[in-house]
């Protein structure tokens, strides 16, 4: 009998795969970034159908076996994409931000820190008001790649701006060195190769 693991995790895409099961790619708190198979869920009949849609938390169980990881249980914890889906420019950061996790995070590697970023920037996004959009989305992406190791934490990049809580002060010193930051952000993807 395998062992069960239970974590919260985001769901960054999910593809149809034979008749009714579904290929997710899940960034855990706990595991990183995986593929996990969950067999049978596009049926009308299933419990998770609803529980595992793309952009969405979710505190998910899982089996590792042979073939991967298997999904067993999930529950939803918020759905991003649908609280978000009737306004274009969140919709726009959300999918830019999820692109940027996939392309960056690479295997099974633990790493709660990017996790509880992650989590907390798009709570952030949900409830910023709209003026703020483009800070907010450059401190979040600014909050990724410090978590990955592609930016350090050098001056003007302050340990508020780079760990501290969610507030209205870490965007203001956002905007007032937003043309450093943006040329830091190219630079670091550039570099990655990715």
């Amino acid at each position: 009998m395998h062992h069960i693991y239970e974590t919260d995790a985001v769901v960054l895409s999910a593809t149809p795969s034979g008749e009714s099961d579904r290929q997710l790619t899940l960034f855990s708190r706990e595991f990183g970034l995986i593929r996990v198979t969950a067999q049978g869920i596009r049926h009308l009949k299933s419990k998770l159908r609803y529980s595992v849609q793309p952009y969405s938390l979710v505190k998910v169980n899982l089996v590792q076996g042979r073939g991967g990881w298997r999904l067993t249980n999930a529950e939803l914890s918020l759905n991003f994409f649908s609280l978000l889906c009737f306004d274009a420019p969140r919709s726009r950061i959300l999918g830019n931000i999820f692109l940027l996790i996939r392309r960056l995070v690479q295997g099974e590697e633990r790493n709660c820190a990017l996790f509880d970023t992650l989590v907390a920037g798009l709570r952030f996004l949900v409830t910023t008001p709209a003026v703020s959009l483009p800070t907010t989305e450059l401190v979040i992406v600014l909050r990724v790649l410090y978590n990955l190791g592609y930016i350090g934490a050098t001056a003007p990049l302050s340990s508020d701006l780079l760990t501290g809580a969610w507030t209205s002060t870490v965007l203001m010193e956002a905007e007032t060195h937003r043309g450093l930051f943006l040329r830091s952000i190219n630079e670091s993807l550039g570099a990655s190769h990715l």
